[in-house]
């Protein structure tokens, strides 16, 4: 039977564009409540602006490559929701350069975020769910961290990373009621890494991977999906 959304709270993380603010809309559709979390305060705003949701729309301001705002997010999402039920780690940075290009300053910043940002994200939510009876995990990775491309070395192995993080934290959760599952979407109709929308043609729309996000959280308890390729 599958799962009903309605009533649960979730954190979306890169949530003020692209992908991340597809999948705030398409949860709160689904009757979830949502906390919105990004670096970008203004982008925020106007998410609150154009949602009109009101109380269940929670948005904060994170930076989470820090353990200690990872910790000071949950915080203000059970104050003002209590449980957290769900996790959707969207946020992403992306570079496209031969590997000599690839600076430290660059490799950090793709790492941080994309991979390390992951696992703080995952660790505070593992210690909140255990306490709870449970919960959702949706990593959003890439086609990229399945397959590999030429001027991609740092990406692929950030989403690589995110691919293998999940696997293993699809096992260690199973026994606590904790279901860790990654969508791996090619590519999408987003500007991202200096791309513009329009360019990326022919390309996933935001909506449909928000829609696979979706589709693995009403996933029946009979049911033990660890990945979602999306192509």
């Amino acid at each position: 039977m599958a799962r009903l959304l309605a009533g649960q709270t979730a954190i979306v993380t890169g949530a003020s564009k692209g992908i991340g603010r597809a999948i705030v809309r398409h949860l709160l559709e689904h009757g979830v409540n949502v906390v919105a979390v990004a670096r970008n305060e203004y982008g925020l705003e106007r998410l609150q602006e154009e949602m009109r949701v009101g109380k269940r729309l929670l948005a904060v301001a994170c930076d989470i490559r820090d353990q200690l705002e990872v910790e000071r997010l949950f915080e203000v999402a059970t104050d003002r929701f209590g449980r957290l039920e769900i996790v959707v780690n969207n946020a992403g940075v992306g570079a496209f350069a031969p590997i000599e290009e690839i600076d430290a300053v660059m490799l950090d910043e793709i790492l941080d975020t994309n991979l390390k940002a992951v696992f703080y994200m995952c660790r505070a939510a593992f210690g909140h769910m255990k306490r709870h009876g449970g919960g959702q995990i949706v990593n959003i990775a890439a086609l990229l961290g399945l397959e590999s491309e030429a001027h991609a070395s740092a990406y692929c192995a950030s989403k690589w990373g995110v691919m293998g993080l999940s696997e293993a934290l699809h096992l260690e959760g199973r026994p606590f009621g904790i279901r860790v599952a990654t969508v791996a979407p090619g590519p999408t109709q987003t500007e991202f890494a200096g791309s513009s929308s329009s360019t990326r043609h022919p390309a996933l729309r935001p909506e449909t991977v928000a829609e696979g996000v979706a589709y693995l959280l009403t996933q029946g308890d009979d049911i033990r999906m660890s990945q979602l390729v999306l192509r």
